[in-house]
């Protein structure tokens, strides 16, 4: 298993990649400083695990996450962190990690967390177990703030929405109905919370969907 490293604290990032190296079922392949490098090191390079920090500068590491799941659907992510916010790590697994721990991991957990994830299995440490049951989850219906609630298919409108395409040409486009593309135009708008196409311009521009 090829897996790269985000994390903006280098030390801490060199001494991972070290203690990675040693469990024979995977390869470091580089540590990086930030979403962008780690973007970019994927679109050249095979990885089959992120293993990111949480919190860092210019690029998160849950809008790292929504970059990697519309570009490269095939890589899974885990986050070590130190913060322990359970809103934040209810995002995380909202946006598509399959394993969260502590910085605070040893060995042999983290060791028996990547082999659960190359497996397709999802890894919470014990303490964050403990966070997410302690503290119930908050059932809401107000506006989502990134991609997880919307569809493949509402994802393509935004797009075109966002390249300027009035409905008949992303009709065209998509070959489907005007009366299509205008309910999803409407549920758009409804699960934005935006009133027009700059709304959803802005959005597409705000999570990398658009120029």
């Amino acid at each position: 298993m090829h897996i790269l490293i985000v994390d903006d604290h280098r030390i801490f990032a060199q001494s991972l990649a070290v203690l990675l190296s040693q469990m024979e079922f995977l390869e470091v392949i580089e540590v990086v400083e930030s979403g962008q490098a780690a973007l970019d090191k994927l679109s050249n390079t095979p990885i089959d695990l992120v293993l990111s920090d949480l919190q860092m500068p210019q690029m998160t590491g849950i809008e790292l996450m929504l970059h990697i799941r519309q570009r490269f659907p095939q890589v899974k992510v885990m986050m070590l962190s130190m913060v322990e916010d359970v809103a934040l790590i209810r995002e995380a697994l909202r946006a598509g990690v399959m394993g969260f721990g502590s910085k605070n991991i040893d060995k042999a957990e983290l060791e028996k967390a990547l082999k659960m994830i190359a497996e397709g299995e999802v890894y919470m440490s014990a303490n964050i177990l403990h966070e997410l049951t302690r503290v119930p989850a908050v059932h809401h219906t107000e506006v989502i703030s990134d991609l997880t609630a919307l569809s493949e298919r509402e994802i393509e409108v935004l797009k075109l929405i966002a390249q300027e395409l009035n409905t008949n040409q992303i009709a065209d486009r998509l070959f489907v109905s005007v009366n299509t593309v205008e309910t999803h135009r409407k549920n758009l708008f409804r699960k934005l919370g935006v009133k027009n196409a700059l709304g959803l311009i802005k959005f597409a521009i705000r999570h990398g969907l658009a120029d």
